[in-house]
């Protein structure tokens, strides 16, 4: 009898979790979903995203420069925190964040030292003549302003493209552009040693 109690007492408190997980995920998602209709659009999501360019903003100027956005997408896929990419966290990028960008899938091409692994500086330097940088710099002035990153995320998340967030689109990037998720990409984030001025390397 005390199993059978144990049992049921072991379900519940599944299932309880199951909907708080549930829950938890859901009030993130209708952080951007303000008129709680199932989508996020353009303009709810710029309302909302616009509190996270200080997670990208190193020196808090207002303007975000082309090291301080490689900073920023690096932290986010280094996973591990150790201040280089190795090959999972390598595939995990390319695969949600800049795969149409990358001149090549092949991890060895970025290790320019071939030591194993892709630093900050090697990963700067292989995406530094690609159009990551400029797909976000509409107006290409060298600077990505709030609006900027706000349609550059939103057009990275959007992955079909029909202009709107469902919540299986905010599920499956929200650990790459919010700090919503468990896996929160900008805990422990290393500081861009330039502080955003490209002229100091």
């Amino acid at each position: 009898m005390k199993t059978i109690k144990f049992n049921m007492l072991s379900a519940l408190l599944f299932v309880s979790f199951l909907g708080f997980a549930q829950n938890t995920e859901n009030t993130d998602f209708d952080k951007y979903d303000s008129n709680r209709d199932g989508m996020t659009d353009r303009m709810e999501f710029n309302t909302t995203y616009t509190n996270n360019y200080t997670n990208w903003d190193n020196d808090r100027n207002g303007s975000l420069t082309d090291s301080e956005f490689y900073t920023a997408t690096f932290n986010r896929i280094d996973a591990d925190r150790d201040g280089n990419l190795n090959q999972d966290e390598w595939n995990r990028g390319a695969e949600n964040m800049y795969g149409d960008y990358a001149t090549t899938n092949d991890y060895s091409k970025y290790d320019k030292d071939q030591n194993g692994m892709i630093s900050s500086d090697e990963y700067s330097e292989g995406f530094a003549n690609s159009d990551y940088y400029n797909s976000y710099d509409a107006n290409g002035d060298g600077n990505i302003d709030t609006d900027e990153l706000n349609e550059g995320v939103f057009n990275s998340w959007d992955r079909n493209g029909d202009g709107s967030l469902d919540a299986d689109e905010y599920s499956s990037y929200n650990s790459y552009y919010t700090n919503n998720s468990s896996q929160n990409p900008d805990k422990g984030m290393k500081k861009d040693p330039n502080n955003g001025n490209p002229n100091n390397q």
